[in-house]
């Protein structure tokens, strides 16, 4: 008969085991954001702007990628970005992004998925997609959601993953 000490460290051993899943990662890589179409800031610093702007998508890319099978890495590489609106010069020489049904999102990648052995299962280059129905939400949407930073961008990476990797249950 076993210990009881020993009984409680082969089931933690064992919780700790299957808890531990290696989940799907994405790399993000902003290649010269200086020549994108259009990353204006309408306040505070550009370089702030674009950090949290990137900040922001990576996170989006990455709760994306935690659908892949797991141990699977997909890697992207945005060469131009085009965000919603435009920016337009306001009262006293400030600017504002207006955002309008015409100017809708757009993104130019290229990625490469992974699996967890390394094999390449996906990859495209210089893939333009972008989101022409992005004002048109549904009434699942709250308003409080369309006010985040970003969220038009961030439901068009959505969109392609979506497009792109069919999934169903985890599985490509």
């Amino acid at each position: 008969m076993m210990p009881i000490r020993f009984k409680i460290f082969l089931f933690t051993a064992a919780l700790l085991i299957t808890a531990y899943v290696e989940a799907a990662e994405a790399n993000v890589t902003w290649q010269d954001p200086q020549n994108y179409t259009d990353i204006g800031s309408n306040f505070g610093s550009q370089n702030n702007f674009q950090k949290s702007l990137f900040k922001t998508l990576d996170g989006v890319f990455s709760e994306q990628a935690a659908r892949l099978p797991e141990g699977s890495t997909l890697s992207v590489t945005v060469s131009n970005f085009d965000m919603a609106g435009a920016m337009r010069t306001g009262g006293k020489g400030a600017y504002q992004r207006v955002v309008q049904q015409s100017l809708f999102p757009q993104m130019t990648l290229s990625y490469q998925l992974t699996d967890a052995t390394g094999a390449v299962i996906a990859e495209q280059k210089d893939v333009v997609f972008q989101d022409m129905n992005f004002t048109n939400l549904t009434n699942t949407v709250s308003q409080s959601e369309r006010n985040e930073p970003y969220y038009f961008e961030g439901a068009m990476i959505v969109k392609w993953f979506d497009s792109t990797f069919r999934l169903s249950d985890g599985q490509l």
